[in-house]
């Protein structure tokens, strides 16, 4: 995922079941994406890559897992990139209120 098109092609791929409400993951599939997402945040963040920054924002906050414990009745995605260095990054903040 080190060139911008195959993230691009990625997310677009993810979008699609996005986009026919398939949110719901399994545990694995949930534990794997996670780690996946968090791997093409380090190749974004070196890219500068912000366009899929938000597109892997976005997803993130899509996709979950149902959760056993009764206060946090859905895991979302976004926990397993929350803690990335991009989100700390100011230029990527100003790009993606700018591209709204």
């Amino acid at each position: 995922m080190n060139e911008r098109r195959f993230r691009k092609y990625f997310f677009a791929c993810l979008n699609k079941y996005r986009i026919s409400g398939m949110f719901i993951l399994s545990e694995k599939s949930f534990k794997i994406l996670g780690e996946l997402l968090y791997e093409i945040l380090n190749e974004i963040y070196k890219d500068k890559d912000y366009e899929s920054a938000k597109a892997c924002m976005i997803l993130s906050q899509t996709f979950y897992r149902v959760s056993t414990e009764l206060s946090t009745p859905r895991l979302f995605l976004q926990i397993a990139i929350e803690s990335h260095i991009i989100w700390k990054d100011m230029e990527i903040w100003e790009w993606i209120l700018k591209s709204n």
